[in-house]
């Protein structure tokens, strides 16, 4: 079974990952990056927003994944 933590890369598409996940929400809201609801997010990966945004891929990613892996371990 894929986790779904192993789905939050850096090029998935922003509108699938806020989609997907909704716990990612607070997460953009967080780091002050207008995503949520941006027409080109449907386009944008997540490495696209942290390069526009000028913020850490890594970091980014592992606040998503702990976002997500918190709400699955909520479910199990």
């Amino acid at each position: 079974m894929v986790e779904d933590t192993e789905t939050i890369e850096p090029d998935t598409v922003i509108d699938w990952t806020v989609t997907e996940h909704p716990a990612t929400i607070p997460v953009f809201l967080r780091w002050r990056m207008q995503c949520v609801g941006c027409p080109l997010a449907r386009f944008e990966s997540l490495a696209d927003a942290c390069r526009i945004y000028q913020r850490p891929v890594n970091q980014f990613l592992a606040e998503l994944r702990a976002a997500v892996a918190q709400v699955d371990s909520r479910r199990a």
